[in-house]
């Protein structure tokens, strides 16, 4: 009978060890892959701005700042660069933890087009004339209510902000403003408050 129980704890313990070794090699594999050329680094932060194509199930083109996993992801790279990146969702947020140069050529940043529908503002900045949001009902805007992003965008109109507070629920309107160069910038261009 002991023999047969400490068999079955020395399967239980490498049965164990076998899945964490599993879900290390998930943890790693659940990165996606995409592309974008590096407008901002900013290295005592840990963070990199990037006009990305979309990310396959994350959410669509635009220009966003990232964290990045460490600091030695961004040693080979510099603003300006095209290159492809893998990006992984993390308790701190989305975190870029690979960057390749590729060539300018490969990237495919053209117009995003418009957006439009339900968000939940999180916080109305005046003096930077911007607004963060989720993004809970704006069609070709990924939203997972399990995990809320945070989106920050500039207002094309400083008057669009008046009347709107944080916590407000707001009917938006986002454009695609991107440069000949291909900024991909996604600007307000209609922010109304919704009545409850």
């Amino acid at each position: 009978m002991m023999k047969k129980q400490a068999l079955f704890l020395v399967l239980l313990v490498a049965a164990l060890v076998a899945l964490a070794g599993c879900s290390q090699q998930e943890s790693s594999s659940n990165a996606v892959t995409s592309k974008a050329r590096i407008e901002e680094i900013h290295t005592e932060e840990g963070t990199v701005v990037l006009n990305h194509e979309e990310i396959p199930g994350l959410m669509m083109a635009m220009t966003m700042p990232f964290r990045v996993a460490d600091s030695g992801v961004l040693k080979d790279v510099k603003e300006g660069d095209a290159v492809e990146f893998d990006v992984e969702q993390r308790a701190q947020g989305l975190t870029v933890v690979a960057f390749r140069k590729i060539h300018p050529g490969e990237l495919n940043l053209g117009a995003a087009g418009a957006f439009e529908g339900k968000a939940t503002v999180l916080v109305v900045n005046k003096a930077a004339n911007s607004i963060a949001i989720i993004a809970t009902g704006i069609p070709g805007i990924p939203y997972d209510p399990n995990d809320p992003q945070t989106l920050v965008y500039e207002v094309e109109d400083p008057k669009l902000l008046e009347g709107i507070e944080d916590d407000d629920v707001v009917e938006i309107r986002l454009e695609d403003r991107s440069t000949k160069e291909g900024g991909g910038q996604l600007v307000v261009t209609k922010l109304k408050k919704v009545k409850e």
